[in-house]
């Protein structure tokens, strides 16, 4: 269905972008990541990891550390790791993620809260239930402050 569809496209994408920019290129990085964030969503956790992980090497060569695709990745493969169970891994990626956009984006910004969740969502399946709350109404409350 839609996720085949998806698929022919990013591969449609991906091949245009090697054939043009070679594979260095943030727009090959891009295509690896949404096949990868396709292959996330349909469970197949080890195509999705070593597609997320390759963009993640070609957004490290070719930008900025800081940069949000770079966190992006972070934060897609945390997911992954996630849905593998790998929760310390997982952790460690939504941190990173936060990180780095709660440095170029301040603590009140939608993305940042969205790294925020990721982490809760964790500490919440780890047991780490007061930890998962605190991240929670943090969360809520950055929503409400964006959305009203």
């Amino acid at each position: 269905g839609k996720y085949d569809e998806a698929l022919d496209k990013y591969e449609d994408s991906l091949r245009i972008y090697k054939d043009v920019y070679g594979d260095d290129h943030e727009g090959v990085a891009a295509s690896l990541s949404n096949i990868g964030s396709v292959y996330s969503s349909q469970g197949k956790y080890d195509e999705a990891l070593e597609l997320l992980e390759q963009a993640l090497q070609i957004q490290l060569k070719t930008l900025d550390e800081d940069d949000e695709d770079v966190a992006e990745s972070h934060d897609r493969i945390g997911l992954v790791f996630r849905g593998q169970g790998r929760l310390d891994a997982a952790l460690e990626k939504h941190e990173k993620a936060f990180d780095s956009r709660r440095n170029k984006l301040g603590e009140n910004h939608i993305v940042v809260a969205l790294s925020r969740y990721h982490m809760a969502l964790v500490h919440e399946q780890i047991g780490n239930l007061a930890e998962a709350k605190s991240l929670f109404l943090r969360c809520c409350e950055v929503y409400e402050r964006v959305y009203g």
